[in-house]
């Protein structure tokens, strides 16, 4: 079975991180060895190199043999420490192979759920793959009534327990967000749909926190600088809220952190989660913006 499959590649990849190289016999022990083999077989020849070839065509990871020692290793390892898909999927397999294996923990094991992830998802990447175009009925939550529209998919993205689809339609060639969890219908069109070649998804989205929202202050990406207090300063190293964060100042009470993007939405409900720990220095714009956000807040109570 496919989950099968994917619970080999997950262990194949994990046990050539942890073993630099290894030789073919050495692999088939491990395998002998492992809990994901329940029904102890033997690891084939054949099987061992359509795993190979399996991991190659879905994580884009290539594992070769030296030829010299007879060893197997992973050939570009430095791009499983990306943040792309692949990681997502690697991640989220391996998750899915510690829950199968760990089933009488279930009660001890709380993850998050993806709702938008169960009903549209796999539908709107199937029209991306086939190159077409999806009719979706989208209700916004700004709208009272639905709205009907043939779009053309960029790309998918997940963000904060969300999915979200990047399409232009035929009235506005502009590429525009759409959650999966406002789409009340998901078809594919027989209507033929082609990425522009100059099209980068990761680019696209690389000077937001999150993505773009509306019609931000800034059009470029701006330097912008935080003060965070010693408490929360850590949350920030181990989980930066912007792939360009960088920690220029260390005191002994607090750290500055800067970031060169456009700081949109996202980017600022991100900085006041965080409450009276982190102090916005610069832009002075920005600051005060967020001062006047407060005192609206204040108002409020």
């Amino acid at each position: 079975m496919a989950k099968n499959y994917f619970k080999r590649y997950i262990w194949l990849i994990e046990l050539l991180q942890s073993y630099s190289m290894l030789p073919l016999k050495d692999i088939k022990d491990f395998w002998m060895a492992s809990s994901i083999n329940e029904d102890q077989e033997l690891l084939a020849d054949r099987t061992f190199f359509n795993t190979i070839e399996g991991i190659r065509d879905m994580f884009g990871i290539s594992i070769v043999c030296n030829r010299s020692s007879n060893e197997y290793y992973i050939e570009n390892k430095e791009d499983i420490k990306g943040s792309g898909i692949r990681n997502w999927m690697m991640s989220a397999l391996s998750m899915n192979n510690i829950l199968t294996e760990s089933a009488s923990m279930k009660d001890r094991i709380v993850i998050d759920d993806i709702p938008s992830s169960q009903k549209f998802l796999l539908p709107i990447v199937k029209a991306m793959k086939e190159g077409r175009k999806v009719y979706v009925k989208y209700q916004s939550f700004a709208k009272d009534e639905p709205d009907e529209r043939n779009l053309n998919p960029y790309c998918v993205k997940s963000y904060k327990q969300r999915w979200y689809l990047l399409a232009s339609h035929d009235e506005n060639p502009e590429p525009h967000i759409y959650a999966l969890d406002r789409m009340l219908e998901v078809k594919q069109s027989s209507r033929e749909f082609t990425v522009p070649d100059d099209f980068d998804a990761e680019g696209y989205f690389k000077p937001y926190c999150g993505y773009p929202l509306g019609s931000e202050k800034t059009p470029k990406p701006i330097k912008v600088r935080v003060r965070v207090n010693r408490h929360q300063r850590n949350y920030f190293r181990t989980l930066p809220l912007h792939s360009c964060q960088k920690e220029i100042e260390i005191a002994e009470d607090y750290s500055v952190f800067e970031y060169f993007l456009i700081p949109n939405f996202h980017f600022k409900k991100e900085i006041f989660s965080y409450m009276d720990a982190v102090e916005v220095l610069e832009p002075e714009w920005l600051r005060v913006e967020m001062k006047n956000t407060l005192k609206k807040t204040i108002k409020m109570y």
